[in-house]
């Protein structure tokens, strides 16, 4: 076990543990009757016996008398001082080995009601008990809570001075608080000595705010910052080693390093580097934190002609200078390390011997120490030819090795000989890289380029498949190992890579080469050979790729072209010189598809391309935009493409991790994991598929509809869907598959849950499970047990054979319900819009554990092994994962640009899925916490469409969040209107034609001018989505209804929210005028009626069985659809002071919810629906059915020339008159209009299918 820590945080934590009993045992804490009866203590003068769990002491310390929150490890180990340090603690456990049930005695200094006395003497104590050699000759001063937060002239009055002290190994607490990232073994360590000293005295003695460590490539930085983390993480809170090889952005670097730094609890993170900043200082005043920066030279840029200064920071990072001047120069007591090759600019005027910065040039080893480096490599010197090398070679490391190494393969061993023939002047490592390439082999060499592209761990299988051109297994194995022999590349469990400094070389190389070639002779013959970026590569890799070598290549060009267009157009000409490239047809490669790539990087125009007949390889199609592009006869290769026109509603993983199943509106994709590659896509759903399941032996494929309120049964191998089950009078929430038996389960809106034999389709048995909408069912693993979860506010474990309920959770909940349940069927997590996440145990139901979390949660799940949970809320864009012993947040991914709404974790634990508003899934490293990759989906769906008072204008609101404004007569659009962060859902002009208003899953309502296209005014106050916005008769002022339960009344002027009428107990979904009355209806199922001027609802018809989603008023007339499919018509009779209102009629024709509503100008009643109709009514009948629309329809709205409108999810407006005939459809240009891919190769059918909807087409027509 780790020697005890008795420093100023140990002792901080185990005085708020004893503060926070004594507080507790006095009666002095609010808010404790739960604990109350979890906490079992009785006091007896000066004894203080307790009996409990050590998660209740976690709570315990969460309330707010004491500041902050202690972790079960923090309690454990207090708990450990008080009994072998203070000997104040008397441990009464039977068994102290991993008992979780602790019971001790607390012998105290004075009786336990003298709270202030027992503190302050708990104060001597400490530091009477310490050890000598702990102690500090002058002690740190710890800011407290007052100081951290002062001005900085105050904080310099804050000592932050001490001696220095040994290594001190780490505590079981720190190691949790610490993250190594990609940090290199530093076992194995040569010499050192005097500045492994000078260092630790600098960060611990001299508190030193920032240090540089600096010298050449290869010689032991990176091992150095290493080893000197390794001798003072002791003496740290919290440590974080981060490599800069691969350039992370400044913004992404500070997300993560905060994430850690506040336990994964700090995720509202500022948008500007400036708030970030801030972010990150207040941590580093509040802990003492060790933080190392590996490569910083990976961010500074190359001196040029132009700029002779070394230690500039390239474009776009220079927010790293702003840090390390952060870092430098505020007061905190934390320390930063990095490792450079030269100095980043603006550190030599803040450095001195005495003062925070410091550098330290790191010069080679000395003889002894460079002829262990020698030794290692198995050649036999005598001391003077040690002597020799060494200092030929300056002592550096990495060019002790490879010389080593060029002495054995070359020259066989004899020293003598190699020393004999001389060399040039050593300078750097480059010089030496130079001469060993010089060595190489061609195979040897497009080895070691890729590689550098790559830039992580590599298999060979790989490397091969990826070579131009192609080579035998064992040529590329014997390559490897030559090289690996040179001490050029390393190898880890069948994988290789390089060092950092060779790497950074070889990608120089690259740059060059292929801007040389480009620049000189149009010699597209090297960019062939490699990708200069990979389409499948993990997403952070893919964005290195870009930064490091695609990026540069443009810059190089820039420097000698001049203009963008210049760039473009020499890309293009040697795009289409490609055509007759007789050698580069023969040999395919990688030419077409850099090129590719490098004009869409330079933001060229692609339109028109002719890409025919050519190999596009490792080409990443996702944001491009491909218009009238020619890819007749292309070969595509391990390129990605924007995958869908919809978005992702579920996922699920196969039982063996090798495939991912999605529900992508009414159909579902099959999806590779391992290259991200569309397999098959399952049609026959006609509603949004929300939830899936695989068998237990992944045969087959369970799916259910919210809105078909069907089950299907699909074979995965073929796609065939062999059984439609139909039970539910409501929408399938949930589907599972019993773990033993041939038995599929559903919950529904309903309440109901449904028994399914598979084979042939039965319903075997239904019960009435809940008395709200079910939002899960899962069998325990064993099967002998169901657990549902319910809107009512229960979950509830069934012996699912007798329909017995055997266990029963009861929680708050609004609408929402996450519920997770663990394989050993033990314990369940929940997590609602009540704004907690719980972990509850079957057998202890009434006291839940909570997790360290507030908001409203979409997902919560548990790992297979039940030891980890993952969640996700609306209160970012985050994911966090959970450790469940301690119920400490162990990290967050980040990276969706939207709500997350779902994540699950892969069979085996190491990958996380995820799905997000932002129209994204994403799969992650849970051990790493990166993305690996990403599918992107292209938001195709109108959701909301509006005339203008004119008839000619027509506004549109879509799922990209884009607002567009369409010229009726031509069909084009005029204006574009960006500003929006989430769906555009809800769309109006104002009665005088000159203003547009929009509302947004963003939780806005944007007022924008319709000759300008400018927003004029933002609205803020929803708390959610907003579903409706509509302008008063007059337009005097703006309405809007949303997610929140609310309607608000804006003044348009101000953007002040003048009312918020409250009373609906669910989304409001729909607003109309009735005269001087305003309408709404809810997802409660009821319409409510108000006067605007009062506040005051003066009617309220509760008749409806379904929720109501759309509305539409006319000469006395209100009509309202809903969720059930039906059509109400009332009567409103206004009179004065009073409403009268009166069901008409019922009218039943669309087979699911109505989504749209709107009277024509001749009175007639048009509807539209899930169904993907538009009905027109008269007289109470259905006169005409029209379809054209593919899916939903969205919206509608009648214009003032007798002509309708309908928008839906297939991304069209179709324009009708009132007898029914199609005018005219429109829609948005799809990134792949007329994109050509007539006999085009590497596209399964469920890709090309993929790509027609996005716009593509076979050929151009004859």
């Amino acid at each position: 076990m780790p020697r005890i820590n008795y420093g100023p945080q140990p002792r901080k934590r185990s005085r708020r543990l004893l503060e926070a009993l004594l507080v507790f045992a006095d009666y002095s804490l609010d808010d404790c009757e739960h604990l109350l009866k979890v906490i079992s203590f009785k006091v007896d003068d000066r004894e203080l016996l307790v009996e409990t769990k050590v998660r209740f002491l976690v709570e315990l310390t969460a309330k707010d008398n004491y500041a902050g929150k202690l972790t079960a490890i923090n309690i454990k180990e207090s708990l450990k001082r008080f009994e072998d340090y203070l000997e104040i603690l008397e441990d009464n456990r039977t068994s102290a080995q991993g008992a979780e049930l602790w019971k001790f005695r607390l012998t105290l200094w004075y009786p336990c009601s003298k709270i202030k006395e027992n503190l302050d003497r708990f104060d001597q104590e400490w530091e009477q008990r310490r050890p000598v050699k702990s102690k500090q000759a002058k002690a740190a001063i710890e800011p407290s809570d007052q100081v951290l937060g002062a001005p900085d002239h105050q904080l310099e009055q804050v000592s932050l001075r001490s001696q220095p002290q040994k290594q001190t190994a780490p505590t079981a607490e720190l190691l949790a608080r610490q993250d190594w990232g990609q940090a290199i073994d530093a076992s194995t360590f040569y010499g050192r000595t005097a500045e492994l000293d000078t260092l630790q005295h600098w960060i611990i003695a001299d508190r030193c705010r920032l240090v540089a460590l600096l010298g050449m490539g290869g010689i032991g930085k990176t091992a150095l910052s290493v080893k000197i983390a390794q001798q003072c993480q002791g003496e740290f809170d919290y440590l974080v080693w981060r490599s800069l090889r691969n350039a992370p952005p400044i913004m992404d670097w500070l997300a993560d390093v905060i994430a850690i730094l506040s336990n994964y609890q700090d995720t509202q993170l500022a948008d500007s580097l400036d708030g970030r900043l801030l972010q990150l200082m207040r941590h580093l005043q509040q802990h003492r934190c060790l933080l190392i920066l590996d490569n910083l030279e990976s961010i500074l840029s190359a001196a040029t002609p132009e700029q002779q200064r070394s230690g500039a920071y390239r474009q776009g990072y220079e927010g790293y200078g702003q840090l390390l001047r952060d870092v430098g120069e505020t007061i905190h007591q934390s320390c930063l390390v990095l490792t450079s090759r030269e100095k980043p600019r603006g550190i030599g005027l803040r450095e001195g011997q005495t003062g925070e910065v410091r550098s330290l040039l790191l010069q080679g080893l000395g003889q002894s120490d460079g002829g262990s480096v020698l030794e290692t490599k198995g050649i036999t010197l005598s001391a003077e030819q040690v002597d020799q090398l060494v200092h030929r070679y300056g002592g550096n490391p990495l060019a002790l090795q490879i010389v080593a190494t060029t002495v054995q393969e070359v020259f066989d061993g004899d020293i003598t000989q190699f020393l004999a023939q001389g060399s040039s002047i050593f300078g750097d490592i480059s010089d030496l890289l130079e001469q060993q390439l010089e060595r190489l082999s061609d195979l040897e060499q497009q080895v070691m380029h890729w590689l550098a592209i790559y830039r992580d761990w590599t298999p060979m299988t790989e490397l091969q498949e990826d070579l131009v051109p192609g080579v035998p297994q064992r040529s590329v194995l014997e390559a490897l190992e030559s090289l690996q022999r040179r001490s050029l590349i390393e190898k880890r469990e069948g994988q290789f890579t390089q060092q950092p400094v060779v790497m950074e070389y070889m990608t120089e190389q690259l740059v060059d080469g292929f801007s040389q070639g480009l620049l000189t002779k149009g010699d597209v013959y090297s960019l062939n050979r490699y990708a200069l970026t990979q389409a499948q590569a993990h997403d952070y890799l893919r964005q290195a790729q870009i930064q490091l070598i695609l990026q540069p290549i443009l810059e190089r060009l820039r420097l000698r072209l001049g203009q963008d267009k210049r760039i473009a157009k020499l890309l293009k000409s040697l795009l289409h010189s490609l055509h007759s490239d007789d050698a580069l047809l023969m040999e395919s490669g990688y030419a077409a598809g850099n090129l590719l790539k490098l004009l869409h990087h330079l933001g060229a125009d692609l339109t028109g391309l002719d890409c025919s007949d050519l190999p596009i390889w490792q080409v990443s199609l996702q944001d491009m935009t491909l218009h009238g592009v020619n890819f007749t006869g292309t070969d595509f290769r391990k390129t990605v493409f924007a995958q869908i026109a919809k978005r992702f509603m579920s996922a699920v993983f196969s039982p063996d991790g090798q495939h991912l199943a999605t529900g992508v509106d009414e159909e579902i994709r099959l999806w590779q994991v391992e290259n991200r590659q569309e397999v098959m896509t399952y049609t026959g759903h006609s509603g949004w598929v929300n939830t899936l399941a695989f068998s237990t032996d992944g045969k087959m494929l369970a799916s259910g509809s919210g809105q078909d309120q069907t089950v299907r049964l699909w074979t995965v191998a073929t796609g065939q869907c062999w059984k439609t089950l139909r039970g539910h009078t409501g929408g399938v929430e949930s589907v599972a598959f019993h773990p033993q038996e041939l038995l599929v389960v559903s919950g529904g809106t309903d309440g109901q849950i449904c028994f399914w034999q598979p084979e042939t389709g039965e319903l075997i048995k239904t019960f009435s499970a809940h008395e709200k909408r079910i939002f899960s069912v899962a069998f325990t693993a064993d099967g002998e047990f169901l657990v549902s979860s319910s809107e009512d506010g229960t979950v509830q474990r069934w012996r699912w054979e007798t329909e017995e309920c055997e266990g029963r959770i009861d929680t708050a909940v609004n609408w929402s319900l996450a519920c997770g349940l663990s394989h050993d069927g033990q314990r369940v997590v929940t997590g609602s819009d009540s704004q907690h996440v719980l972990v509850w145990d079957w057998a202890e139901p009434e006291s839940p554990q909570r997790l360290a979390f507030e908001g409203l949660v979409r997902t919560a799940a548990f790992s297979l092994d039940d030891q980890q949970i993952v969640t996700v809320s609306d209160n970012d864009n985050s994911i966090r994962l959970w450790d469940v012993a301690t119920g400490s947040c162990v990290n967050t991914f980040q990276g969706h640009e939207n709500k997350v709404w779902l994540a699950r974790f892969s069979p085996d634990g190491e990958l996380l899925v995820s799905c997000s508003e932002d129209q994204t899934l994403k799969l992650w490293k849970v051990d790493k916490g990166y993305c690996v990759g990403t599918l992107k989906t292209y938001s195709a769906a109108i959701m909301a469409v509006a005339f203008g008072p004119d008839g000619e204008l027509l506004v549109s609101g879509s799922e990209d969040g884009v607002v567009r404004l369409w010229d009726r007569s031509t069909g084009k659009v005029v204006k574009t209107l960006t500003g929006h962060q989430d769906i555009a859902s809800t769309v109006q002009v104002s009665p005088d034609g000159n203003q547009i208003a929009s509302g947004s899953d963003d939780g806005t309502v944007r007022l924008w001018d319709r000759t300008t296209g400018k927003c004029l005014r933002t609205f803020w106050g929803h708390e959610g989505w907003v579903h409706r916005v509509v302008f008063d008769p007059v337009g005097r002022y703006l309405v809007s209804s949303g997610q929140d339960q609310t309607v608000r009344v804006w003044d348009m002027a101000s953007g002040e929210c003048l009312k918020t009428l409250v009373g609906h107990r669910h989304r409001v979904k729909a607003l109309t005028f009735v005269g001087e009355l305003l309408v709404s209806g809810s997802d409660d199922k009821t319409i409510r009626l108000w006067d605007v001027e009062t506040e005051e609802c003066v009617a309220t018809i509760e008749e409806h069985r379904g929720g109501v989603l759309c509305l539409a008023f006319r000469d006395g007339m209100l009509a309202s659809g809903a969720t059930n499919g039906e059509i109400r018509l009332w009567q409103v009779n206004l009179g004065k002071g009073t409403v009268e209102v009166s069901c008409q009629q019922m009218l039943t024709g669309h087979n699911r919810a109505v989504r749209a509503l709107v009277f024509a100008e001749s009175g007639m009643l048009v509807s539209g629906g899930v169904d993907g109709t538009v009905q027109l009514w008269q007289e109470g009948c259905c006169k005409q059915t029209l379809k054209g629309h593919d899916g939903v329809v969205w919206s509608m709205d009648a214009g003032a020339k007798g002509e309708l409108v309908s928008s839906g999810a297939d991304g069209t407006m179709w324009l009708w008159n009132v007898a029914g005939k199609c005018l005219q459809v429109m829609r948005p240009l799809r990134p792949y209009e007329g994109m050509q891919i007539e006999d085009a190769e590497g596209v399964t059918e469920a890709q090309r299918q993929t790509l027609f909807a996005l716009g593509a087409i076979e050929s151009l027509p004859q």
